[in-house]
């Protein structure tokens, strides 16, 4: 009996010191994580998400500011929609926001994460170096991707010792980046075009000036004269661009991004959509206007030459106008909500 007075005491002295402990840990440390939506136990912000994703992100973006943390389930995700945040995910430190996350689905369709996209999560960078540069070694010979890659693969000459599965990851990237957003992007500038009929008569315009009427197409090499040409698809990247939402990314190590603590393990979302529509960076930013890219450059690789659209789809948009006079369907007026509202609905 005398005993029990000391066995509670040592009960209770976690229960003091405990507190006392975390007190004075957490007090040297100042955490300045991004604001967010208050969130629910287990499933955190899930219930505030819906469709389309952008839109809604955007939304409460504009509560809780550019750089926002929400908690979708077990994972904590940090969602800008500012320039200045972009560029220092993308760029300033770039090594260490370029992981992925690991994704059942593309786990399964890229061959255990091997295409070139997600190629930082297994080889350093001299692997992924030699692929880039292996296709400029060979280009004299006049080979395709795949002739370049089947021959580093039998000649053993890069550091990564290429499959069959490194391949066919590889070109499902070719085809998912180079195919699907390149057709988006172009079906986006035709609608475009068809509800701005001043810009459809100027595309049209330069392009038949230039070939004329007679030549039955546009040629390749007739593509760096058609300067608004350029400014359409640019402003239809800006307005609608194919992926509104970056591939996401995972932080590997703390930064702060925006003056804000961002802490390894939490996932990345870039509202690229939010970012083209925002009114400190574009006059009237919900409507298209080309020739806001007159004298307007976007540099993404540091002074080098770099164009957004792909030789292919820029080809297809300049013969799609060229050779066809285009025109809303009939009983469809320019004022018509349905025709306005569609890249709101869908984008």
């Amino acid at each position: 009996m005398e005993l029990f007075p000391c066995n509670l005491v040592l009960l209770l002295l976690p229960l003091i010191f405990l507190p006392l402990y975390f007190l004075v840990k957490f007090s040297h440390h100042k955490h300045n994580i991004p604001p967010g939506p208050p969130k629910l136990p287990i499933t955190g912000n899930l219930h505030q998400l819906g469709k389309p994703p952008h839109h809604i992100l955007h939304k409460l973006s504009q509560k809780y500011g550019p750089v926002m943390l929400l908690q979708l389930g077990s994972v904590p995700t940090v969602v800008i929609t500012s320039a200045e945040a972009a560029e220092q995910v993308l760029k300033t430190y770039d090594l260490d926001f370029c992981t992925r996350p690991p994704f059942a689905g593309p786990k399964r369709l890229t061959y255990n994460y091997l295409d070139i996209l997600l190629l930082a999560l297994i080889y350093e960078k001299g692997a992924i170096r030699d692929l880039h540069l292996s296709p400029e070694r060979n280009k004299s010979e006049h080979k395709d991707l795949i002739d370049v890659l089947l021959k580093i693969k039998k000649d053993g000459s890069s550091t990564v010792r290429l499959t069959n599965d490194h391949i066919k990851a590889v070109l499902l990237d070719v085809f998912l980046a180079g195919v699907d957003t390149s057709a988006v992007t172009m079906n986006w500038a035709m609608v475009e075009l068809a509800r701005n009929p001043d810009a459809m008569k100027k595309v049209q315009g330069e392009i038949r000036n230039y070939v004329g009427t007679a030549k039955g197409k546009v040629e390749e090499s007739e593509l760096g004269q058609f300067l608004y040409l350029k400014m359409v698809v640019k402003e239809t990247l800006r307005l609608l661009p194919p992926g509104p939402l970056l591939l996401p990314r995972e932080c590997t190590k703390h930064h702060v991004i925006s003056g804000y603590d961002v802490y390894p393990n939490t996932r990345i979302l870039i509202n690229a959509w939010a970012i083209g529509r925002n009114p400190e960076y574009w006059d009237k930013p919900d409507q298209f206007i080309s020739e806001r890219f007159k004298d307007f450059s976007i540099d993404f690789t540091g002074g080098q030459n770099f164009d957004l659209a792909p030789i292919s789809m820029e080809l297809i948009l300049a013969n799609l106008p060229y050779c066809f006079n285009w025109e809303l369907p009939k009983g469809m007026k320019m004022e018509d909500k349905a025709l306005r509202n569609i890249g709101d609905r869908y984008s």
